[in-house]
This record gives C-alpha cells, structure tokens and sequence, in this order.
C-alpha cells in the first residue's frame, strides 16, 4: 500500500516536471511602441516584408504585425532583437531621392562655377 502511493507520486511528480516547460516557458515575448506585451509564440520572422507573424497564447488565429510597430522581440531561449525606429525619410525610402538630387546640384553648381 505505502509502495503504491509512493509510485503514484512520484510519477505525478515526473509528468508535472515533464509539462511544466511546454507550459510556461515556451513563449516569446513582442514589445509593442503603445507599450502593449504580447505573449505569443512566433511563427515568422519576415525580413523582406519586415512583417512578424505568431499565435497569441491561448488563441489559434495567426496574427500579423509589422516591424515599425514592434520596439523589441525577446525569443523563448533568451535572445532579444531590438527594433530601431527610422525617420519618416528612411521609412519611406526617401534616401533614393537623395543621390540624384545631390548629383544634379553638384552639376549644376561646377557649371556654374567653370562659367565665371
């Protein structure tokens, strides 16, 4: 009888250390710039579309949010990325106007000076 009981919790015992890290300790963590935390586990991590998709715990829709939205990322093993917010003119791929635009103005100002 005293042997029964003993197994029986010690199994118990076994099964809860077993489950105890696919519970509480597989889950990444999205810091929102609002200052809202997310408790999700991340599916994609999209550097072409700069798009984070995950499943929010306890839900099973896949969400979507992109990376200007996000300040930082900490994954279940420990590891964060931070996300720098960018200027509206390199958000918006404004730099690309740059190098023309200062091309031609240097253009125009040699011409300018070569004739006087």
């Amino acid at each position: 009888m005293i042997g029964e009981i003993g197994n029986f919790k010690m199994k118990k015992l076994l099964l809860i250390l077993l489950c105890l890290p696919l519970i509480g300790f597989g889950q990444d963590t999205i810091f929102l710039r609002n200052k809202e935390k997310i408790q999700c586990e991340i599916l994609v991590y999209d550097e072409i579309q700069r798009v984070v998709e995950y499943k929010k715990t306890g839900y099973d829709i896949i969400f979507s949010t992109p990376w200007k939205s996000i300040s930082m990322i900490k994954f279940s093993n420990g590891k964060t990325k931070a996300f720098k917010k960018k200027s509206w003119f390199m958000e918006n791929n404004n730099f690309r106007l740059l190098v023309p635009g200062v091309l031609i103005m240097l253009l125009f100002t040699s011409l300018i000076i070569n004739k006087t």
